[in-house]
Formats: structure tokens, sequence, C-alpha cells
């Protein structure tokens, strides 16, 4: 970590950061001329600490600030401010970059997924309700909508797309979920 840049102030057991710089990716104007303490052995623990991954919770916002303005320009570490939704998290965490990064790719990819997934369901379920009715017309299953369900299941899952086309007469089955709206 370079603190070259910054004036330090030893005051027993505290360092003091003198903010006196313009602060380029977030708003830091709040920091300018103020005296922001932190605790060695926080520093220590923080910065240094056993290993170089993990995370760990920050003290305060004005430490997290601090070291969010630090680590800015490296891939040593990053400070979260915010979940990957976009709130507010209680507490900032300083995370290792290499496991921040890998932790927020693997997030995308696992929503990604999640959404294809919903998707699959939802035009499973269109098709089923298409084939259900016109089972029920064709068996005349009027009284009997779980069975005619099961059925409809059934021809989905098996693939009987010439007895779902030829016999029950459905030209074509949702494949997009823009058809089902």
């Amino acid at each position: 970590m370079c603190l070259s840049r910054h004036r330090l102030h030893y005051d027993f057991l505290c360092w003091s950061f003198l903010v006196y710089m313009s602060f380029p990716k977030r708003d830091y104007s709040h920091l300018a001329k103020k005296t922001v303490t932190l605790p060695v052995l926080d520093v220590l623990n923080l910065a240094l600490g056993h290993s170089l991954r993990g995370t760990r919770d920050l003290p305060s916002e004005d430490t997290a600030e601090v070291f969010d303005h630090i680590f800015s320009k490296g891939t040593l570490f990053k400070v979260q401010f915010f979940d990957t939704d976009g709130s507010k998290l209680s507490v900032p965490v300083l995370w290792s970059y290499p496991e921040w990064h890998e932790s927020t790719t693997n997030y995308k990819r696992l929503k990604a997924y999640q959404d294809k997934q919903i998707e699959i369901r939802a035009i499973e379920r269109a098709n089923i309700k298409i084939i259900k009715t016109a089972i029920m017309k064709f068996y005349l299953l009027e009284d009997d909508e779980t069975r005619a369900e099961g059925w409809a299941n059934l021809f989905l899952k098996k693939k009987y797309y010439g007895t779902i086309k030829n016999i029950l007469g459905i030209k074509k089955l949702i494949t997009t979920v823009e058809e089902i709206i």
C-alpha cells in the first residue's frame, strides 16, 4: 500500500490522513481537509492481515472512503459500498480484488441463468395450458382437468410433437416469452 501521497501524522496508535487532493471516481469533497483517524491495529489488520484474500468489514464510512481512494487505482483491494443489486450495504466491505471480481462475475452469471430458467418455465407452463385445453376438447375431459394436465405434461416432456400437431390439432407451440403476452 503506497501512502506517500498523503501526509501522515502519528498520534499514539493512530494514523490521521489529511486528504488534500482531488478525488476522481467518487465524490470525496466532504473529506477534503478533514482528519480521518484510523487506529493502527485496524489499519494493519485490514490492509495487511494474515493474507491478501477474503473480505473484511470496515469500521466506518470515512475509513471506507479513504481506503477506496487509496485502492482505487490498483487491483489489490476493492471497497464495496453497495451490493450487486445496488442497495447500500450497512457496513462497507474491503475485498481482495480477485475475489471481488470472481464473486461479481459469478453473481451475474448465476443471475442470467436464473432469468433464463424462469423464462423456460413460463414457456413450458403456457404450452402445457394450450395442450391441456386441446386434450380436454379432444378427449371430452371437461370434468377432469388434472388428468388432462398430466397428459399435457407427458406429451411435452416426451416430445410427442407429432401427437400434439396431428391428433390434437395444435399448429404451433410457444417458443418465446414475447408470444405468451
